[in-house]
């Protein structure tokens, strides 16, 4: 089951970030296959995922409003049905929840890796291109939907931008973060950040070895 640990791992540190001491997670929430229930959002150029939380509407007084995730995709982007199903999921779990559109509408396309350079694809989606679109995701959130404290989750290509966006001043990026197999972090994004932050590598990941992994952390 895709991202199940990420996900699991995740929303016990959005507990944290709440202080909310009663939780318990609930795997119920979590859903791998069936019909996305978010919308696409344009905004200032930018196409969003929204996902809003059962009985909660885009408008109206409501204290869980103030909390939200900023779910950063990976490669697949937010046209990948389960990265749809997953910013479900934290819906579910009570939070409004945005994903932007990194690839600009032309992710990499799910199945075989015959055809994709991914040197070329990582190198035409650099943060000169992407940290924008995440920043203009987190305004989103913020001027349009009344977000106060963002939690940020990121897998793969957007694990890099979790660390970026907790780098950021603190009433322009996120509070908190969680990145699974995070790609191309560097050293300096992860001495900048400015919240708590976890993160979770697979014992094989050829991507984060192990030696890398201790560095990080």
């Amino acid at each position: 089951m895709r991202y199940l640990c990420a996900v699991s791992a995740f929303l016990g540190l959005m507990c944290l970030a709440e202080s909310r001491s009663s939780y318990v997670a609930d795997l119920s929430i979590l859903a791998f296959a069936g019909t996305p229930v978010g919308k696409v959002v344009p905004f200032n150029g930018l196409d969003l995922y929204v996902s809003m939380p059962r009985n909660k509407s885009e408008k109206g007084p409501d204290p869980m409003r103030q909390f939200g995730v900023l779910m950063l995709p990976d490669v697949f982007g937010i046209q990948s049905t389960e990265n749809m199903l997953l910013a479900d999921s934290f819906a579910r779990a009570g939070y409004i929840t945005v994903a932007p559109d990194l690839m600009d509408g032309k992710p990499r396309t799910e199945g075989s890796m015959s055809g994709f350079n991914a040197s070329e694809f990582f190198k035409s989606h650099g943060p000169s291109v992407t940290n924008p679109k995440v920043e203009k995701a987190i305004t989103y959130m913020r001027e349009q939907m009344g977000v106060r404290h963002i939690a940020s989750a990121g897998y793969c290509f957007g694990g890099r931008y979790v660390f970026r966006a907790l780098g950021l001043p603190d009433n322009k990026g996120v509070q908190v973060g969680f990145a699974a197999h995070p790609s191309a972090l560097g050293d300096d994004e992860i001495k900048a950040i400015k919240g708590p932050a976890s993160l979770a590598v697979a014992e094989g990941d050829t991507g984060m070895l192990t030696k890398r992994r201790v560095v990080s952390d």
